[in-house]
């Protein structure tokens, strides 16, 4: 029976263990849970409350300050008064001069040239048509053309990396959108001999000699032959329906591109041809290939067909290939044109009605005409009856035409190697070349994208990018008046009146633009508003010259002399009784009925004098804009003052606008724009999409809905305004990009005329833009993912370094991009950085990004331009990149994911966390196999004691008897006492001090020698001893964390660059790179060593490495040493306890002294968790009972509440005795579950649920109970105490 209870009591306890250490495990695995922040709630609205009750700024929040006047004076008072004006009789004080206006005198500006077709100038030549028919589309069978079996030869291929493109940039006075690519924005050739654009909305650019590159608005990649192009040299490039790109090369034939690897045309096999003209895949998929020396090939995968003059080609040098409505393929060669129709081929020729043999290109338009370019001799057009000649005797700027393109809106282009590029849209040609923005007239190819962009590719000048259905820009190097147009108006008779900085007069008028040079003489500062009022009276407020009326013919000033308020006017309108206001900046308004000025100004009552804008609404109420006063606003009897404080936006308007449904609009000088609709204030501001705060200008464009506004950095499109809370709006904003060559805009200086087209002044001439034909865009921007580099590696996914083969694993490379599929890394590559692109040719450059990685980061990163993110240390686990993409104003793309997997080091494994629960219960095993092997040679002493007592006494038997059973009770208690309570209290103990610090000690360990052998195998060597003894030094200091997510790096780095930048004269480049390495290691009060150190030393890298390392080191060491320490600790009270022997004797337990004991075991836990204070009478004891069992019931108590509270915890101890109790209250500073204790000790045993706080209540439940005491929680506000009361003498 002894053996048996021992084996129960070794079972029991041995399953406690196991179940706690899986607890340990459970808890430890458990997700962390970030708590999400909340996000603001911008204000988009306010109504207009006229009881000036708001006391924050709409825009920023901050505190409303009072409104000024001129005299920086707080404006107090009402805001509604009558304001009794002071009134000057115009007829009593002297007449203004008259003058006679002069014939004005026209403009011609310099830019794009249109030349009105005349039929009279070009040459037709006519034929006859049933001639020309049958002799040039008669049948003439093919010979048999000889047929080989060839394959597409597979060739080594490596991905180059991607290259930063710099943004496109315009090239002298372009007046349209022409901006051009070079060597210096990216392009790795300046001659590029093709364009073309293919399914995934890309640009292909085929060079001569740099390979061919694929550009994507932001970034380009490049290949040559060192990534399996067979040739340099790309004379052409063809896209085939599944995908796959194939060059023609000047020197090594064709060579296809499938997206991972390079083939080759084999020449052995029968393809002879290495100069490639042409390749191009016909509406039946079978691929057409022209050479320079041996006709055209065609190839259908297995076959390969060859066309010479043999089977009837005029000539085997082919230039082009055209598939016409019919499917007919055009050929052009060095002796004119073949036809290919099936099995015939037809010849086309001088005899048939050509101006020459050499021909570069044909094409059809949409009226079924054929254009036939040609090598010298322009170009030609056959309507089936006559060939009509363009050439540069007639129309056309250069007679070398090497290519011809039909856009989407069927006009013709035509490429000249001398002239640049030419139109015709059916009535005129319009000229492109240097002179109007073109990078180079040797135009050799064009292409056009899907956003009405054309590419031109040039002879050594780049490649263009043509708009011209975009913005107009023109200034005064193209002719007009002047850089700053300051003033602009639209008269009843469709005249534009222009006014410009030293008060030059301009106006536009049947396509043309006209000057009035005798202002010149009158004027010599800048004109402020031009308006023409109900009569057609046109009136001119200048900046010192007062104000001009134009009625007719004539002209003349009104000035201070004549009872104006001010030489210096900057505002003019009318109201609906015909009175005419001026408003100036410095002196108030005054009103004009033609008898009397009425002036009124701060000195009769008027809010301020500093007036900047006019509008009027539908009712007839006027409204002026002021510098610092907000707005006032004339409903015809009444002045009305609109501040902050009754809704308005800012302070300082500086424009105004009233749109087609009564709405008045205000630009202010710092906080945006806003909109009154009559009781209710909407705001515009950049937290809603615009550019810039400060807003100069505001109009509306009715054809499509939207309010134009011009700010200090750029133009705004607001569209599908919807009012109220939470409302959304589109707002597309143009700026240097979208072909505005200056986006600083001016002071109230837009239009929309008649015809619907915009007007703006800027601050480098004019801009136009006919908005019809800008087209509507709300396509989203084609994502995709480029590229991954690993650790600030670029890796080349086909062709793996050997060091990361064993690293990372993935099944197959996406096709056309650098990014691996189900990627898997270590845990030591896991710094990752995506590279992405999206693509739209409307705002290539307007794109923004946001990105996250789920499981990483709680929320988006704030949207920008940057295409890359960058994560530095990722916990190992598996992840899901996210990023969405949008241009300006429009909608988010759906999210691109990706996923990855970064596993854990081989200690962090399931399997390594498997083995050291093992280990753990093995050493817990053999504690108490030891113990218990003890307790048995115990056992057999006592019974050899107990036979030799009972041989002595065995003459006495009453004595024998009475020994024999104090003996046996005596075991039994022992036995009772070592196995349940030593074993209980003291392997539960220890097990639970030792747990923590032996797993620290042991992984430490581990982690020390695998530190150790990398800092003398792979770090150490690489450093000098002055380099070593700095870093040793610098751990020493370090107290961060390596691991951090990827918008905290970011933000590092930014910090440490800016810092670098601040105070030391370094490269970008260099700064660059320095703060990305310093961020690994990043001590804010230690920035400026370090910067200094590094920046001195050759082996950068190396030395960030060998600090990061020994960072490590020192903090795996410092944690060993502690837990060390603390197990140090626990084993020494472990033999304090156990020298104080382990008796069956019932003793009386002090229980003060009793409280100190556990407190000193625990001191650790306290010091971390909380205060103990123990305040228990020093002479209170509980008698005839076990310490040892005390010893565990305080441990366990003090075990729970430590690990109660996320706080710190605060315990006060007290004792008082109550009818032959002692009761002990453990007073805390936090409130308990008061049914804490209600459920049996099995209950919370078998609670599936069960944590280590049950475990230790169920041990406290369970002395207690055994020493029929009682336990208690009462709760006091945010308080609790718990009362264990237990009988003082135990029987």
């Amino acid at each position: 029976m002894l053996n048996l209870s021992i084996g129960i009591i070794k079972v029991y306890h041995l399953c406690r263990i196991i179940f706690c250490c899986v607890l340990i495990l459970f808890y430890s695995c458990e997700d962390r849970i970030i708590p999400k922040s909340k996000k603001e709630v911008e204000l988009h609205y306010r109504k207009y409350d006229t009881t000036s009750s708001y006391k924050t700024n709409p825009i920023y929040g901050n505190k409303i300050e009072h409104s000024i006047n001129s005299k920086n004076e707080s404006i107090t008072g009402d805001n509604k008064i009558k304001i009794d004006g002071k009134r000057i009789d115009f007829r009593t004080l002297k007449q203004p001069k008259t003058y006679r206006l002069k014939a004005p005198k026209r403009i011609n500006t310099n830019g794009i040239i249109n030349i009105p077709l005349d039929l009279n100038k070009v040459q037709k030549r006519m034929v006859d048509s049933s001639t020309f028919l049958k002799t040039a589309f008669g049948s003439s069978t093919i010979n048999p053309a000889k047929k080989t079996n060839v394959k597409l030869s597979k060739v080594k291929t490596k991905i180059p990396a991607l290259v930063d493109a710099k943004t496109p940039i315009y090239k002298g006075k372009a007046i349209k959108n022409i901006k051009y690519l070079d060597v210096k924005q990216g392009t790795s050739s300046s001659y590029i001999w093709d364009v073309f654009h293919d399914s995934k909305n890309q640009i292909w650019m085929g060079t001569n000699g740099g390979g061919v590159s694929v550009y994507t608005g932001d970034k380009f990649r490049h290949f040559n032959e060192d990534h399996g192009l067979s040739n340099n040299f790309i004379w052409c490039i063809e896209e085939d329906r599944k995908g796959n790109m194939w060059f023609g090369t000047s020197g090594d034939g064709v060579c296809m591109f499938d997206g991972n690897s390079f083939f080759q045309l084999e020449f052995e096999k029968g393809f002879k041809a290495t100069d490639i003209r042409f390749i191009y895949e016909d509406k039946s998929g079978l691929i057409w290939i022209g050479s320079e020396d041996y006709g055209v090939f065609t190839y259908n995968g297995e076959t390969l067909t060859n066309y010479t003059v043999n089977e009837g080609l005029l000539s085997n040098k082919t230039q082009s290939i055209y598939e016409d409505d019919k499917n007919r393929k055009w050929i052009c060669t060095s002796e004119g044109i073949n036809i290919i129709d099936g099995d015939s081929i037809l010849s086309i020729t001088t005899n048939e009605g050509l101006k020459s043999h050499d021909i570069n290109k044909v094409i059809q338009d949409g009226k079924k005409n054929f254009w036939i370019a040609y090598l010298e001799n322009g170009i030609d057009l056959y309507n089936g009856e006559s060939f009509t000649n363009y050439n540069s005797k007639n129309v056309l700027t250069g007679d070398n035409i090497y290519d011809l393109l039909l856009d989407e809106t069927d006009n013709v282009w035509i490429a000249s190697y001398s002239g640049g590029l030419c139109q015709f849209d059916g009535k005129e040609f319009t000229w492109i070349n240097e002179t109007n923005g073109l990078s180079g007239e040797h135009v050799l190819s064009l292409e056009n994208d899907k956003s009405g962009n054309l590419w031109a590719g040039t002879d050594g000048d780049g490649v263009d990018i043509i708009n011209l259905i975009s913005f107009e820009n023109l200034n005064k190097g193209n002719g007009i008046i002047n850089d700053y147009i300051y003033a602009i108006c639209e008269d009843q008779h469709n005249q534009i009146w222009f006014g410009g900085e030293d008060g030059g007069l301009m106006m536009y008028k049947e396509n043309h633009y006209f000057e009035m040079p005798q202002f010149n003489t009158l004027l010599s500062k800048q004109i402020n508003k031009i308006y023409e009022d109900s009569k057609g009276n046109i009136w001119i407020a200048t900046e010192k010259k007062g104000v001009i009326k134009i009625s007719g013919s004539e002209f003349m000033f009104f000035k201070e002399e004549n009872g104006l308020i001010s030489n210096q006017i900057y505002e003019v309108i009318e109201d609906d009784n015909g009175i005419m206001w001026f408003g100036s900046s410095e002196d108030g308004l005054c009103s004009f009925d033609g008898s009397f000025f009425t002036h009124y100004t701060e000195e009769n009552g008027l809010y301020s004098n500093k007036i900047r804008t006019s509008s009027k609404d539908f009712e007839g109420n006027l409204f002026f804009g002021t510098w610092g006063s907000g707005v006032i606003k004339y409903d015809g009897v009444y002045f009305h003052r609109i501040t902050e404080n009754e809704g308005l936006h800012g302070s300082i308007i500086i424009s105004s606008y009233n749109d087609s449904k009564g709405r008045v609009w205000f630009g202010s000088l710092s906080h945006g724009a806003c909109m009154l609709d009559g009781s209710t204030f909407h705001y515009f501001s950049t937290k809603t999409g615009l550019s810039n705060n400060k807003i100069w200008s505001i109009i509306e464009d009715t054809s499509s809905s939207s309010i134009w506004i011009g700010t200090e950095n750029g133009l705004n499109q607001l569209q599908n305004i919807e009012l109220g809370v939470n409302k959304q709006h589109n707002c597309m904003s143009y700026n240097w990009n979208d072909g505005i060559r200056c986006v600083d805009f001016l002071k109230s200086s837009a239009i929309v005329d008649h015809s619907g087209a915009l007007w703006w002044g800027t601050g480098k001439g004019l801009t136009k833009l006919i908005r019809k034909n800008l087209p509507a865009n709300n396509s989203i921007p084609n994502l995709r993912l480029r590229d991954i580099s690993i650790n600030n590696r670029y890796i080349d996914y086909l062709n793996p370094p050997d060091s990361l083969k064993s690293k990372i694993s993935y099944s197959s490379v996406n096709k056309f991009e650098n990014v691996p599929k189900d990627l898997v890394l270590s845990y030591d590559n896991n710094h990752l950085t995506f590279v992405y692109s999206a693509i739209n040719w409307f705002k290539p450059q307007g794109i923004t990004y946001s990105y996250m990685i789920d499981g990483l980061d709680e929320h988006w990163s704030p949207p920008s331009s940057e295409s890359r993110a960058d994560f530095t240390n990722i916990p190992d686990g598996s992840y899901i990149f996210k990023v969405k993409s949008r241009i300006s104003g429009g909608e988010w793309s759906e999210p691109l994911e990706y996923h990855f997997t970064i596993t854990p080091p081989w200690w962090n494994t399931w399997w390594a966390q498997t083995s050291y629960i093992l280990f753990g219960v093995l050493l817990v095993w053999l504690f108490i196999l030891q113990r218990t092997r003890r307790l048995r040679l115990r056992q057999l002493r006592l019974v050899k004691e107990i036979k030799s007592a009972t041989s002595e006494i065995r003459e006495k038997k009453n004595e024998v008897e009475r020994q024999k059973s104090s003996n046996l009770e005596m075991s039994k208690r022992i036995l009772e006492q070592d196995k349940q309570l030593i074993l209980s209290a003291t392997a539960n103990t220890v097990a639970h001090s030792l747990n923590s610090p032996l797993g620290a000690i042991k992984a430490g360990a581990e982690s020390i020698i695998y530190i150790y052998n990398d800092i003398f195998s792979n770090v150490i060597q690489k450093c000098s001893p002055h380099q070593i003894t700095f870093g040793y030094n610098y751990a020493k200091k370090y107290n961060g964390s390596l691991t951090e997510s990827g918008m905290g790096s970011l933000s590092r780095i930014k910090k440490i660059k800016e810092y670098i930048i601040k105070n030391f004269k370094l490269k970008e480049e260099e700064c660059d790179e320095l703060s990305v390495l310093i961020s690994k290691v990043y001590i804010e009060s230690e920035l400026n060593s370090i910067t200094e150190f590094i920046i001195k030393q050759e082996n950068k890298k190396e030395v960030i490495k060998m600090i990061t390392t020994l960072v490590t080191f020192e903090q795996i060491t410092s944690n060993t040493l502690n837990a060390t320490q603390q197990s140090s600790k626990v084993v020494e009270s472990l033999k304090k306890a156990l020298k104080k022997g382990r008796t069956d004797k019932k003793v009386s337990v002090n229980v003060h002294k009793s409280i100190i004991a556990v407190m000193e075991v625990i001191d650790d836990e306290i010091q971390k968790s909380g205060v103990i204070k123990n305040i228990v009478d020093k002479d209170v004891f509980y008698n005839n009972t076990n310490e040892y069992k005390f010893f565990q019931l305080w441990s366990n108590l003090f075990t729970l509440l430590l690990n109660s509270s996320e706080n710190k915890v605060i315990i006060q101890i007290r004792s008082e005795k109550h009818n032959g109790s002692l009761s002990i209250r453990f007073e805390i500073n936090f409130k308990l579950n008061e049914h804490l204790f209600d459920e049996s000790v099995y209950d919370i045993i078998m609670n599936k649920k069960q944590n280590s706080i049950d475990l230790s209540r169920a041990v406290i439940k369970d002395i207690i109970e055994e020493y029929k005491g009682s336990i208690s929680i009462n709760n006091k506000q945010q308080t609790s105490v718990i009362n264990v009361q237990i009988p003082i003498d135990q029987k």
